[in-house]
């Protein structure tokens, strides 16, 4: 990350200004003035774990201490959450995917979780963004059980806002224009049939891209022992939200559009209103497990 973007990504939330007692959606309490915040700017989701400020209105505003997490980061550094034993006395340093640091900071003898981004510099080199963010034990708790929410809410964004707006821009373009009639529930059918498609082939794609294997990135013998050789619903459960965030939304909405191209004019406002994509979603999870080959395990 670099960090002339910084002043950016508090204007991002700037918008989000408010009040103590009502908080609006997407904004997640870690206790005083610290806040997870799920945002869309530019066709992009980011998660800010970020301190806010009171102003003399009442209401807090976001400041300049925090970072900013893309939805692939935030996913990673949620798995390795549980596995964290901080703050801590050790001195343990945490890195994920070489970007985020964590870290013990003491203050006047209390241990904070200090979080803080790797950039890499034009010479390759890498060096610390200066903004940091240090969370309490308690917020670092905190942070651990709203997760799986900051999650659900980054993929709302992702696939009920960021997916809608790339396939109506996307459908604009073509010719002929949409069709608006109510006598095209068969068509809809096939289109609809045909996402729920597309999503399983990139699930499942996207699944090989995210999965590591300790077994074969160490060379450990016995293949069928390694962590690679399992269930598709083992898979689906570890690296499932990994394979959704580092999905291209935009590959996805051209790859549709050009396998139905023969139909892309009933592809109107109601079809793209109507489409739920958290449950297309979930239906092309289990079409993923259903499609799974079995592979021998050794107990």
């Amino acid at each position: 990350m670099n960090p002339s973007a910084k002043t950016q990504n508090v204007r991002e939330v700037t918008d989000s200004a408010f009040s103590p007692d009502t908080v609006p959606e997407n904004h997640f309490h870690l206790g005083n003035f610290k806040y997870v915040v799920v945002s869309d700017f530019a066709n992009a989701v980011r998660i800010h774990i970020r301190e806010y400020e009171l102003d003399g209105t009442g209401r807090v505003f976001p400041t300049e201490h925090g970072i900013d997490l893309s939805p692939l980061l935030w996913q990673s550094f949620t798995k390795k959450m549980e596995f964290l034993n901080m703050p801590n006395s050790s001195g343990d340093i945490n890195i994920i995917e070489n970007i985020l640091m964590i870290s013990t900071k003491w203050i006047n003898e209390e241990a904070f979780v200090n979080l803080q981004l790797i950039f890499e510099k034009e010479d390759l080199t890498s060096q610390f963004s200066p903004s940091v963010c240090l969370l309490s034990k308690e917020q670092w708790v905190c942070l651990k059980q709203i997760r799986k929410d900051v999650t659900f809410a980054a993929t709302c964004l992702l696939f009920g806002k960021i997916f809608m707006n790339l396939l109506r821009k996307e459908i604009s373009a073509q010719t002929p224009k949409a069709l608006f009639t109510d006598e095209c529930s068969d068509i809809e059918i096939v289109l609809i049939t045909s996402l729920l498609e597309l999503l399983r082939d990139y699930l499942e794609e996207n699944i090989q891209l995210v999965q590591k294997c300790h077994g074969c990135e160490t060379f450990q013998g016995n293949p069928l022992a390694h962590e690679c050789v399992a269930y598709n619903y083992e898979r689906l459960n570890y690296y499932g939200d990994l394979a959704i965030f580092n999905m291209n939304s935009r590959q996805l909405v051209r790859d549709f559009v050009q396998k139905n191209a023969h139909i892309i004019n009933y592809v109107n406002e109601t079809f793209i209103a109507n489409l739920n994509m958290l449950n297309l979603i979930e239906k092309a999870k289990e079409m993923y497990v259903a499609a799974d080959p079995i592979p021998i395990r050794l107990s």
